[in-house]
Formats: structure tokens, sequence, C-alpha cells
């Protein structure tokens, strides 16, 4: 399990013991599966129903950033390194042919999960990577019509719907003028609402379109909303959709 210590604001971890008083279990290389769409979705880890969400954010915020990390790189190797071998025996890396996921600069963790995979592909098979980088901020795009449709009733009035949409548009923005990741991201409300957010360059956009019929599996490391994985599906499948698509985070939550 890994406990949150109080006392210096850092994370324990024992792989041999698990408790509810966990942040997350640890010790069972076990894949927590869910359907997603079209797509299987598996995760490693999930966030035990008790923890605080505070403490939830401080674990994301140090497991995603390398260097702000207290624990050692055997802890680290051990964490990523049971779900992914977990993941080798349920599925098999070697019937992929795709590999798609956020480009690291966005998250140096899904490096780390790149890097470690990377050890289970077959070096005889050929494989494709693709990766999904940060759209100019000034094409990314609200949906509306979504939105008003998922709170019709809290925007039953004309008038709060209309001020609403000034401070969306007022937000949206301030994205076109900074940064979606600095600022929409944080906006949780909007967050399953932003879309072209992520794209492939233009040189990959061509590569992609032209394969038929491949497997891929799609990877990111944590899952908390659904937002970033319901955009990346989103893109991938807009752009071709005649590929079937797993989809794998360290950290998860059943979806339904």
């Amino acid at each position: 399990m890994a406990i949150y210590m109080v006392d210096n604001e850092t994370f324990m971890f024992d792989f041999g013991a698990d408790k509810a008083s966990g942040v997350i279990n640890l010790c069972k290389p076990e894949l927590y599966t869910s359907n997603y769409d079209k797509s299987i979705y598996k995760f490693g880890y999930k966030f035990n129903y008790n923890v605080d969400r505070n403490i939830r954010t401080k674990f994301i915020n140090q497991l995603k950033q390398m260097t702000n990390r207290t624990w050692n790189e055997k802890t680290n190797y051990d964490f990523l390194n049971k779900p992914l071998i977990q993941l080798n025996k349920e599925v098999g890396y070697s019937k992929f042919d795709t590999l798609i996921y956020p480009a690291s600069k966005r998250s140096p963790l899904v490096t780390e999960i790149v890097r470690y995979m990377g050890r289970f592909i077959p070096r005889n098979k050929q494989f494709y990577e693709y990766e999904l980088i940060k759209n100019n901020a000034k094409n990314i795009k609200f949906d509306y019509d979504k939105y008003y449709k998922d709170n019709k009733e809290k925007y039953a009035n004309d008038k709060v719907w209309q001020q609403a949409q000034k401070s969306i548009e007022d937000l949206m923005l301030k994205i076109s003028n900074g940064d979606y990741f600095r600022i929409g991201e944080q906006k949780t409300k909007y967050r399953p609402y932003f879309y072209d957010y992520l794209i492939f360059n233009d040189s990959e956009i061509y590569k992609f379109c032209r394969i038929q019929n491949s497997k891929i599996l799609l990877i990111d490391d944590i899952n908390t909303t659904g937002s970033t994985m319901d955009e990346m599906l989103r893109y991938i499948n807009s752009l071709n959709d005649t590929n079937e698509i797993f989809v794998f985070t360290i950290i998860g939550k059943e979806l339904n």
C-alpha cells in the first residue's frame, strides 16, 4: 500500500501489505478492467474510496513530476512494472502493432511507462509509435451544445444560459491567449467539453490515416475524470476508425 505521511508530506510504499487506510493498494498485480466506448480499458491501480481528494492530488502531482518524488528508483520501478507485467500476461504486447501516447513533455511519467513497456515488445516485430502533442491554444474548441444538454435544467432560463456562455467565451479567450494545460485543464466542471487540444503532428496524421485494421495500444498515465481519454479516442477515431483500440493507464477508475 501507499501511505501518506502527514509529518513530512511524503508517501511511503509497502508492497508486502495492503490496508483500507492506504492511498492505493499495491500488493496484487491485478488489472482492473472496464469497457470504454468501443474499447477495452485496463488500469493497474485505483484510489481507495476513503482517500481525501487533497491527498489524491498530492500523490498524482508527485507521480507526474519525477523531480519532486520522495521515493527511490526501485520503488518507482516496482510501482510501474507490476501492472505492466500483468498487462503483458493478460493481453500480450505482441498482439499490438501500434502504440499511441501523449507527448513526453506533457507527462514525464508517460515516458517512463513507454520505456518500461519497451522491454516486453519483441525485437523482431514491426511496431509503430505515435505521439499526441499539444495543439495551438488558439485552435482549442468548446462543445457548447453538449455542455448545455448536460446542464439544461440549470440553464432553463435563457438569460442564465447567455451569462454562462459569456463566461465560457471569456475563458476560451484566455486559453487562446495562453495555454490550455495551464488554464483550461484546471477548470474541472468544463474539462469534459474541451476538444482538439491533443493532435498528431502533420507528418504523423498522414501516416496514421493510411493504416488499416491495426491493433492499437493507447496509453496514458492517470485517468480520473475520463476527459483526456475521451479526447484521445475522439481524435484518433475522427482520423481513422478502422482500428481496434485497447486503452491502459497506470491509475484509473471504473467507467460506465
